[in-house]
């Protein structure tokens, strides 16, 4: 295990000082010292107190210098550190965000704040080291181990003021400048301009192969603030460490972040406008581990009355009636519905009784249970109005009873127009269609799945999981309160001078002067497989929205693309596996001449909401999998105080395979 430890409390100049930081530091370093056994040998420490202030020795601390914390990340980043090994990392200080502008347009610009960081004479902030540099310092990382944990107890602030939130000598860790900054004069170490990349890695990583968790959204500050013995400590830090030393030493080192992250977020209270993320999965350890899917699930708290709350609503198909079971944080993933081992792992279901669009409130059925730490839930059963509505064209008698014998299915009335069909073929073979992909029975007709004859038995497995994969589509249509409030750009990146050492030369990724692509006439975008992309999303509403970008892939999964929050009447670009320059590629599946990618884009004022359950990523989910020998397998097409207002917009892009 490779720690690095980076706590600054020193700063001069224009930068306001900080308390708490070197002491995070130092509290986490007990915990691995201590409690998890790990080697002071192999703990990188970076530390810049104020003089005269007492703080851990039994590691040799230098200070925390630009030079010295990207010399550090670089090493992290060497041939010293193997495949199975595992990478650490805990920033406590100053996080910075700046308003950069290119041509006319402006975007934020996030990044740490080194010990030595100063603003010079026209006010333009240096030494800093900003996320384009991060981004390729921490690919360098991944590129040599995928087990990395980077914690960052530090602001992303823009700017918005928190005084009438916090409580006296409380401190925020913000470094805000006040006013936009060309982002041609952001420059790297040595005089380089930003836009210019240096492939500062040479590695292959992607920052997505990291586990990130921030202290706050990136356009909030993180709070500073006294421990019950006095002592300044970041507020994640605080509630992080008191969870940790509540867990036996012995499972520390298989601890995973589904067991307590729900319990920190809780912890850190709702009462402050901060608001904890986790970038990554849930099955994945705390202290570093391997890459590792999961199920999310939806949060669940019992209350005083003793009913329980869910962090999901009616957006989600959670209705009034609905039947939610309850489930420990392991396995990573949810068994096979109904099954022996799904019934097996319950720890009790529950029953809606009251819901809104984004929570909802259920009583027990049976004995009340209490939840153990890391407790998540998933909808087991839609109530009857809320379920599925399924056409067949023709009537098979075998399908219409595995659609009424489901939970979340049911056979669409006489006149009524179905969410989805079933449709015979004219080879025998039935197709599942939608709005979208139909039979293939026409040129370039997209497909989604096939069902040969003698596979018809999996249908009804087939329809449940659309049930899934269909979710973002049916949320975006019901996220009306700010109707028109986004708008889902595709960003030309073919021809710009790129390769996979490095990001894209002469863009800046903030705001890259890039082509639109447009749509077709028919309201569609047209791409040609290994085309390559980057997304730009806008809010063109007068409120900050937090935003999800998903993609309802062809071949049957849902990737997160990212989330960002993003600022009234600004811009974010999305980029591949949040690496910044990194663009998409474009790719169609190996046995098809067309597909449908379905690109959704989900606002909204709730800031502490989180999506992540809607995400279905591993073949363990798609309908090849379900049915591997109806269909061939490509690669993964993208790598890729008011009731709460909610807002969608949904793109469609028909990629084509070479000729």
């Amino acid at each position: 295990m490779h720690v690095l430890l980076i706590g600054i409390d020193s700063y001069k100049g224009k930068i306001t000082p900080l308390n708490g930081c070197v002491n995070d530091i130092d509290a986490m370093q007990r915990i691995l010292v201590d409690r998890l056994g790990v080697d002071r040998a192999q703990i990188t420490r970076l530390t810049s107190p104020h003089e005269g202030t007492v703080h851990e020795t039994d590691v040799p601390s230098a200070p925390a210098t630009r030079e010295n914390l990207v010399r550090a990340l670089r090493t992290l980043g060497g041939e010293g550190v193997k495949p199975e090994d595992r990478v650490f990392i805990y920033y406590s200080g100053h996080g910075a965000s700046i308003v950069v502008e290119a041509a006319g347009v402006q975007a934020a610009r996030e990044g740490l704040v080194p010990a030595d960081a100063f603003m010079d004479e026209q006010d333009v902030p240096r030494k800093l080291l900003l996320d384009l540099e991060l981004n390729s310092l921490l690919r360098g990382i991944a590129g040599r181990t995928q087990q990395v944990t980077f914690i960052l107890d530090c602001c992303h602030s823009s700017g918005a003021t928190r005084a009438a939130f916090d409580k006296k000598g409380d401190a925020t860790r913000a470094f805000v400048v006040s006013k936009p900054v060309p982002a041609a004069a952001l420059a790297f170490e040595g005089g380089e301009p930003l836009t210019g990349a240096r492939g500062i890695s040479g590695a292959h990583g992607a920052v997505d192969d990291c586990q990130i968790v921030a202290a706050c959204l990136a356009d909030e500050k993180a709070l500073e603030c006294d421990d019950e013995e006095g002592r300044k400590h970041g507020l994640l830090t605080q509630k992080l460490v008191t969870l940790l030393k509540a867990v036996d030493p012995k499972d520390l080192a298989t601890l995973t972040w589904g067991r307590i992250w729900r319990a920190v977020v809780a912890e850190m209270g709702s009462a402050r406008p901060q608001h904890a993320s986790l970038m990554g999965s849930y099955a994945r350890l705390v202290f570093s581990g391997p890459r590792t899917e999961g199920d999310t699930g939806h949060g669940v708290t019992r209350q005083s009355d003793n009913t329980y709350k869910l962090d999901a609503g009616t957006l989600v198909g959670i209705n009034e009636g609905a039947r939610v079971a309850v489930y420990p944080s392991a396995p990573a993933h949810f068994p096979p519905l109904d099954s022996p081992e799904d019934l097996a792992a319950r720890i009790g279901v529950i029953k809606v009784t009251k819901v809104t669009k984004g929570s909802a409130f259920a009583a027990a059925e049976g004995a009340l249970f209490d939840l153990p730490q890391g407790a998540r839930a998933r909808l087991v059963e839609r109530d009857a109005r809320a379920r599925i509505a399924v056409g067949l064209s023709p009537h098979e008698d075998g399908l219409a009873g595995q659609i009424t014998g489901s939970k979340m299915l049911r056979l669409a009335e006489p006149g009524e127009t179905p969410a989805v069909q079933l449709e015979r073929r004219t080879d025998g073979d039935w197709a599942l269609t939608d709005a979208v992909f139909g039979k293939g029975e026409i040129k370039d007709e997209p497909v989604l799945v096939r069902i040969s004859p003698g596979s018809l038995g999996r249908a009804g497995a087939v329809l449940e999981h659309y049930v899934r994969y269909s979710e973002p589509l049916r949320m975006a249509e019901l996220c009306t309160s700010l109707p028109g409030a986004l708008a889902v750009t595709f960003l030309d990146c073919n021809g710009v001078d790129s390769d996979e050492d490095q990001i894209l030369k002469g863009i800046d990724p903030a705001v890259p002067n890039l082509p639109e692509i447009l749509p077709a006439g028919d309201g569609i975008l047209t791409r040609t497989h290994e085309d390559l992309v980057a997304m730009r999303v806008r809010n063109t509403s007068g409120t900050k929205l937090r935003v999800w970008l998903f993609d309802c892939s062809m071949e049957g999964n849902v990737y997160l693309l990212g989330n960002e929050v993003i600022e009234p009447r600004k811009q974010h670009v999305f980029w591949c596996e949040s690496t910044l320059g990194r663009p998409f590629e474009m790719t169609v599946l190996e046995d098809r001449k067309v597909g449908i990618e379905r690109i959704v884009a989900i606002g909204t004022t709730a800031l502490d909401k989180s999506l992540d359950h809607l995400t279905m990523a591993g073949d363990k989910d798609t309908f090849a999998a379900l049915l591997a020998e109806t269909r061939g397998m490509g690669g993964r097409p993208m790598k890729g105080p008011a009731e709460d207002q909610w807002t969608a917009t949904r793109l469609m892009v028909r990629v084509r395979a070479k000729d």
